[in-house]
């Protein structure tokens, strides 16, 4: 009996291996220009990524999908509850004014209300525009001109101050909320003023926003970090968002069932300004695999979130598994 199994393990880990055969693109010297391998993932011909929220919650209404952190612990969020809040930040953003294939900037740190702001963004019919919390006045800037977004919502004071001088810079006019500020923050009640703007907004207003989308539609402009010039905005769409997290999950999910026989979840720190991270969060969004939030990458205050949480799986870069190791290894002070 054990023998079988064993063999049938290792037909499986060989079917798993087959599935992404690497295609090599040479030129006419031999050199390799290109690897490739088909996608695994079905292409999407309806809908966008903003129904993935609402999909969940209508398959599966009471698993859970996020872990959020409140009072230094971690709490749970079911489908249903996490669809919903969607929706009352999408109705939010409605009455203060989102047209369809608006913009709002999104400046913040990896947070809960990250996930929540761009699924609402989308499930509003308009698109999002990271901005890493990091970047100065004059990036902000640009950014907002370049874009076109009309309200920027900023994690902390310090982020809306910095941005609402560089607003004030360019003339301050193109991004505004109802209340008559440019900017709203997360840390002085963003969330709760959007959910209380919208309270009198039709649940079907956003239904019909969300239905309207396509896997044509653009639902998000990134730009890149700014280290070599201004940031360069690259126009993504739905469709783009979905292959990519549906090829993710396709690729690596059964292999990570198969080798670790483990249920995955895991603590997202990587910056969602990043196509990397914010990929990630759509894909564990899209197979109802558990993710938790963490601000910050520093070895010291990021390895005792990774003891609370307990995640099964982790993607970041080299260096900084390098640091958290080096950390751990390092003597004890005194």
């Amino acid at each position: 009996m054990g023998v079988r199994k064993d063999l049938r393990r290792a037909q499986r880990r060989t079917d798993l291996a087959d599935r992404a055969r690497v295609e090599l693109v040479r030129d006419a010297h031999g050199t390799v220009r290109e690897a490739r391998t088909a996608p695994l993932a079905t292409r999407t011909t309806t809908g966008s990524t903003a129904d993935i929220p609402f999909t969940n919650a209508e398959e599966a209404p009471d698993a859970v999908v996020l872990r959020r952190k409140q009072g230094g612990r971690w709490y749970p969020v079911t489908a249903a509850a996490f669809a919903r809040e969607v929706t009352e930040t999408a109705k939010g953003l409605l009455a203060d004014g989102l047209e369809p294939g608006g913009r709002v900037a999104l400046m913040s740190r990896t947070r809960y209300e990250w996930a929540v702001l761009d699924f609402a963004i989308w499930a509003a019919g308009g698109q999002s525009v990271p901005i890493y919390a990091t970047s100065s006045a004059e990036q902000i800037e640009w950014i907002v001109r370049d874009s076109g977004a009309r309200l920027l919502i900023a994690e902390t004071a310090g982020n809306a101050a910095t941005a609402e001088a560089a607003l004030r810079t360019s003339g301050g006019s193109r991004v505004r909320t109802s209340g008559g500020s440019r900017v709203r923050h997360l840390d002085g009640g963003a969330m709760a003023e959007l959910t209380l703007l919208g309270r009198d907004v039709p649940d079907e207003e956003v239904a019909e926003r969300r239905a309207a989308l396509t896997p044509d539609t653009i639902a998000t402009l990134c730009y890149t970090s700014g280290t070599t010039g201004r940031p360069k905005g690259c126009v993504l769409t739905h469709g783009n968002l979905h292959a990519e997290a549906a090829n993710t999950v396709e690729l690596l999910h059964p292999v990570f069932k198969e080798i670790t026989g483990q249920v995955a979840a895991t603590l997202l720190f990587l910056p969602l300004a990043h196509i990397l991270g914010r990929t990630l969060q759509i894909a564990c969004m899209l197979a109802r695999i558990e993710v938790g939030h963490c601000p910050s990458i520093k070895p010291d205050e990021l390895r005792p979130e990774l003891r609370a949480f307990r995640p099964t799986f982790l993607v970041g870069v080299p260096y900084l598994f390098e640091k958290i190791h080096d950390t751990g290894r390092r003597p004890p002070r005194g």
